[in-house]
């Protein structure tokens, strides 16, 4: 028997056997014996294996069914290891047609299904690859089918599968789902080349997203610390750039600034190199975390002007131009300088007719610009609970800190409402700053 780690593969009649079944289940000696120009009689030697089948022979049984890369001896399981390895490559390049040839010649595996760690490789980078693709329905069913054996996977196949799940449950918008299988996946070390420094962002962003920005920092500080000469540029960009707004979240402007700069630069070298539609909007969104961080400083003249970049860079059809529209106007409310405020606000409200969550933000600054007991009351009985349902805690922590001044000079009947207002200041304060919550 030959032993492909906890596999064993039994003698080559048996797998003629599956070979036959798994391509078709009428496919009979008789016919693979006309296929080959021989015997049924020999085919029959074989299954039985009460004739060795030659090595070429063998190679002829699989090229002739297209089962080049189906392993039946030892000298042939490197090499399909090796192809593994090529295909998973190829998906991280994005490399589709390579990657879609070795889909289908690597699955002839399913013939052997007691080749358990061949196949769980296989179906590891074949889920990859699905979600790659978006076929969620194709990767649940292998997720799924692997559920209850995770203990039978091997440490690599283990991050495939967490790291899987992870990407799965993102895209579901089950965030503290994802989160939790990203952990899952750094805990057990990995070293996936480039593709490595994917993860520690991928964990960063869900951790952002549910508002724990110590835990985010702390996974981008370690996989950049790793992987900070990685070739993947894109990749580095976007963990810079997610590192210069979460020390932005926290008033820690010079480590912010730092980190916005190491963004902006890979930013700025794509988009000279290529004034493309991707290299645009990296470089706006660079722009607007300036654009964010300098507002936090209360520095307003250069958040406008990085601001007023970003909006020159990107679509209005993009989330991104909402985003940084959102900041320039809140820019003039914090430096009270509003003429322009409701011609831009009216504009903004338009622009985000079909986004209810930045709609939303948008009628709260409207607020902010002309706050009153009734519209006071409606961002926060109205507008706060529904951005808290989405993880907006940024602009949430914004109105609250804002209502809580507003109440607080209003006498006996706000008294509690400032109070609850300031309350909910700390306890956003306290999550951005709580680590191994996860």
């Amino acid at each position: 028997m030959i032993i492909i780690g906890r596999d064993k593969l039994p003698p080559f009649g048996e797998m003629l056997k599956l070979m036959r079944a798994y391509i078709g289940k009428d496919y009979s000696q008789d016919k693979l014996a006309g296929v080959l120009n021989i015997s049924r009689g020999m085919i029959s030697k074989y299954e039985t294996d009460d004739f060795i089948c030659p090595p070429e022979m063998r190679k002829k049984i699989k090229r002739k069914h297209g089962m080049e890369y189906l392993p039946t001896d030892e000298s042939e399981i490197s090499l399909y290891e090796e192809s593994l390895d090529r295909w998973n490559t190829s998906i991280s390049e994005k490399n589709w047609e390579e990657a879609n040839f070795f889909r289908e010649k690597l699955s002839v595996i399913k013939a052997f299904p007691f080749a358990k760690n061949l196949n769980a490789s296989f179906s590891m980078y074949d889920c990859r690859m699905a979600l790659s693709l978006n076929e969620l329905d194709n990767a649940k069913k292998i997720l799924d089918e692997y559920e209850n054996r995770v203990d039978e996977l091997n440490d690599t196949q283990k991050y495939y599968y967490y790291r899987n799940k992870g990407i799965y449950s993102g895209l579901t918008g089950c965030m503290n789902d994802a989160s939790m299988f990203y952990h899952k996946a750094l805990v057990l070390k990995v070293n996936v080349l480039d593709d490595s420094i994917k993860i520690y962002y991928n964990t960063a962003f869900c951790d952002e997203r549910l508002g724990f920005i110590a835990l985010s920092i702390d996974s981008l500080e370690e996989g950049l610390e790793l992987y900070s000469n990685s070739k993947d540029k894109t990749a580095l960009f976007w963990s810079y750039n997610l590192l210069g707004n979460n020390y932005t979240s926290i008033n820690v402007f010079q480590r912010a600034r730092k980190m916005r700069d190491n963004a902006h630069k890979i930013a700025l070298k794509k988009y000279r190199k290529n004034e493309d539609e991707e290299s645009k909007l990296h470089l706006g969104i660079s722009h607007i975390g300036y654009g964010r961080m300098y507002l936090m400083k209360k520095e307003y003249l250069p958040s406008i002007e990085n601001l007023d970049k970003a909006l020159n860079l990107i679509p209005e059809d993009n989330a991104n131009y909402l985003e940084a529209f959102y900041h320039k106007i809140r820019c003039f409310i914090a430096s009270e300088d509003t003429s322009l405020c409701p011609q831009l606000i009216s504009k903004a409200l338009k622009l985000s007719k079909n986004n209810k969550t930045y709609n939303m933000m948008f009628k709260a600054l409207e607020i902010l610009e002309n706050p009153s007991e009734e519209s006071a009351k409606h961002l926060e009985e109205k507008i706060l609970p529904y951005l808290l349902e989405q993880n907006c805690f940024h602009p949430v922590l914004d109105y609250a800190m804002f209502l809580s001044e507003y109440y607080k000079p209003r006498g006996q009947g706000y008294i509690m409402r400032a109070l609850k207002m300031s309350e909910l200041v700390s306890s956003i304060h306290k999550k951005f700053m709580e680590r191994g919550a996860i």
